[in-house]
């Protein structure tokens, strides 16, 4: 629990990423693909500059973060737009149909997902297909069903991380591109992820995600 103390002002470490889960402060370094969580670190928190900066934390949480390296001497306002609450899903939607070049591109982003997840780190990873551009909703929908409608028969599954890749692949290879959202929450923890356009999850149930407080949007 943290002391108390004259409230801190400090930037972020750009690898790093937090979210406020109750009065329990969860922190995510990218560079080590780790989480830790500081319990009543956030009673006073404040979160500013668009997750780069915070302030009114104690001084013994200050130091914690210092001494893992989650702090910067200084920073700017980190960029993106505001992130929507997932409201909409696709469940129990599938496409009418898929042409053959739907199929192969989805084989191929299953194997390129493969490579990258044996070859690559986290920050990486989580790079691939973020790129800013225009979309057409239109196409991104018809991408996730498709891709809905094939992941039951791929030959290779996986945890949220991986079905999130290769689905982010699959978009780009169609043009589309959306928000790869992490999520946390505490008692017990649990670390989530999924996709996610505006309001709408790509991947997952809209009730479901709801539970995790974002700590990460790329």
């Amino acid at each position: 629990m943290a002391v108390r103390g004259a409230a801190a002002s400090v930037w972020l470490a750009p690898h790093i990423h937090v979210a406020r889960d109750g009065d329990d402060l969860v922190v995510l370094d990218v560079d080590a693909d780790a989480y830790f969580c500081l319990p009543q670190a956030a009673v006073s928190l404040a979160v500013e500059a668009q997750g780069a900066r915070l302030s009114g934390l104690a001084p013994d949480v200050v130091q914690a973060l210092r001494k893992v390296g989650a702090l910067a001497e200084e920073g700017v306002a980190r960029s993106g737009a505001a992130r929507l609450v997932p409201s909409r899903d696709l469940a129990g939607s599938l496409a009418a149909s898929v042409r053959l070049s739907e199929l192969s591109d989805l084989v191929l982003s299953i194997l390129e997902a493969l490579i990258r997840f044996r070859c690559q780190a986290l920050k990486e990873v989580i790079a691939v297909g973020g790129a800013t551009q225009v979309t057409d909703q239109a196409v991104l929908e018809r991408r996730a069903l498709v891709f809905r409608t094939l992941w039951p028969w791929s030959p290779v599954q996986g945890a949220c991380l991986f079905q999130a890749l290769v689905l982010r692949i699959f978009l780009r290879r169609g043009g589309a591109t959306c928000d790869w959202v992490f999520g946390v929450r505490t008692w017990p923890f649990s670390a989530h992820c999924w996709l996610q356009s505006g309001d709408l999850v790509l991947n997952d149930l809209a009730e479901r995600v709801r539970a995790y407080r974002p700590i990460m949007v790329t």
